[in-house]
């Protein structure tokens, strides 16, 4: 977000149009120094300098008189290359080559290196060198606070430099972007948003907190992350690694969201992931390390039998039959669509799709079988219960004969919901669970439909 100028603002330049300060006061643009829409962080341009001889200079009025006072001067910076011994903006008494006459400054150390300092006399109070990526745009800040002199990369505190003394105020060659009149030196980079101002601004850390709290969920070729919200952030970074701890590499920037998708994945490898949240001045720390395993769907064959007597056969997961339940639920209760689409991808030359749409009250029963997914023996052994069962014989409308050995409390069961559906509550099938004849899968489930059950009978075996 852009600055506006407030009480403690003495010069603000957004560089959006032309080199003009929301204070009123006159930059001097030296040798073709100009805006260019080539890089920006804020808005559309920024200030560019060619690091042979252009830069800006204001002269220098009693508000910059920083002698005994907090003070802050603060920037976007994107270096295209490493530069050594380069300002990108100081205050200075004078041309001359006299250590003594800059006030205060930040450049690039023999290192490349970002680093400031304020002087009084010839004494210098340096921060501690920050190294920054090239190629990427940084915040840069000094705060003169009290005895202290702060430098803020990203809005993290890099440096704390005890500065007692009050520095140099008297000055005649003002203040320099791009330029350090001591060794005529210039440098090349994209400067956006510059404010000096006669206050601390910062005094700690001001880049966004880590988000918390992310989760990780596994599904078929995806994972499914989500994080709670950062107050300030503007955007978040998702990062991924193969294995705990990290090297992470950023696979999604820019997020406004609390969730993401992670579909770039192989099932069966195991991911592992950060959040950074980002505001107007840098990156938080990571967030909190959640990790996840993608794997195939299991799935399950649908059997739809129509009233008709014609029967449907879909693989589906177990999440797409839940779905196509709960439709049926939702449509025996009035809503939803008359009909229901399953999409086939097999047998469909030559064709590119096909569709079922299967009716709503056309559909007689439904079963569900679920696969196994891995067998020892092809025999099944089941122990036997001891509880005394019945068989129930149910009737369709169709002819068709269903029957199940049943416990007396599960026949109960079938005729408590049948007496409540018939009274207008309830779901518009019963579910019946099978333990025979299952063959390759793990087990069947019928559900009969309430409106296509022609009548019932209980039958009780001698003991």
């Amino acid at each position: 977000m852009a600055y506006i100028v407030d009480d403690y603002t003495i010069s603000l330049l957004h560089f959006e149009d032309g080199i003009t300060d929301e204070t009123g006061k006159t930059w001097t643009a030296y040798n073709g120094a100009t805006v260019s829409t080539a890089k920006s962080k804020l808005g559309t341009s920024s200030l560019y300098l060619d690091g042979v001889n252009q830069y800006l200079r204001l002269p220098y009025d009693s508000s910059f008189d920083f002698s005994l006072s907090d003070f802050t001067v603060d920037f976007y910076i994107y270096l295209p290359s490493s530069q050594a011994i380069k300002v990108m903006a100081s205050m200075n008494a004078s041309n001359e080559l006299d250590a003594s006459d800059i006030q205060w400054g930040i450049f690039t150390n023999s290192s490349g290196s970002i680093q400031a300092e304020v002087c009084k006399g010839t004494t210098q109070y340096k921060s501690s060198a920050c190294a920054v990526t090239i190629g990427e745009w940084h915040h840069v800040a000094i705060v003169k606070n009290g005895t202290n002199l702060l430098q803020f990369i990203n809005g993290v505190l890099t440096s704390t430099t005890a500065c007692s003394a009050s520095i140099n105020s008297e000055t005649s060659f003002g203040i320099t972007i791009g330029y350090y009149p001591y060794g005529s030196t210039y440098i090349n980079c994209y400067i956006d948003e510059f404010r000096i101002s006669n206050i601390a601004r910062w005094t700690s850390d001001f880049n966004p907190d880590a988000p918390t709290d992310l989760t990780a969920t596994a599904g078929d070729a995806q994972v499914t992350l989500s994080w709670t919200a950062v107050t300030g952030a503007m955007s978040y970074i998702v990062k991924r690694a193969t294995t705990s701890g990290g090297t992470y590499t950023t696979i999604a920037s820019g997020i406004t969201d609390t969730s993401y998708v992670d579909t770039d994945v192989i099932n069966g490898t195991t991911y592992y992931y950060v959040v950074t949240a980002v505001n107007d001045y840098g990156e938080s720390d990571n967030s909190n390390e959640a990790s996840a395993t993608p794997q195939a769907a299991e799935k399950a064959l649908l059997l739809i039998e129509m009233v008709d007597g014609l029967q449907k056969e879909y693989e589906l997961t177990e999440t797409e039959i839940e779905t196509f339940l709960a439709w049926f639920i939702a449509r025996d209760g009035g809503s939803g669509a008359p009909y229901y689409e399953i999409n086939k991808d097999f047998n469909i030359k030559p064709f590119t799709g096909r569709t079922d749409y299967l009716v709503f009250d056309k559909i007689q029963n439904v079963e569900v079988m679920q696969y196994a997914i891995t067998s020892t023996s092809s025999n099944v052994s089941t122990t036997a219960e001891t509880t005394d069962t019945v068989l129930l014989a149910i009737t369709m409308f169709n002819g068709e004969c269903k029957e199940y050995e049943l416990s007396e409390t599960e026949v109960e069961a079938f005729i408590t919901w049948y007496t409540t559906k018939d009274g207008g509550s309830g779901n518009p099938y019963y579910e019946f669970s099978k333990d025979y004849n299952i063959g390759p899968f793990t087990s069947r489930t019928d559900y009969l439909v309430f409106d296509k059950i022609q009548n019932f009978e209980v039958m009780e075996y001698n003991e």
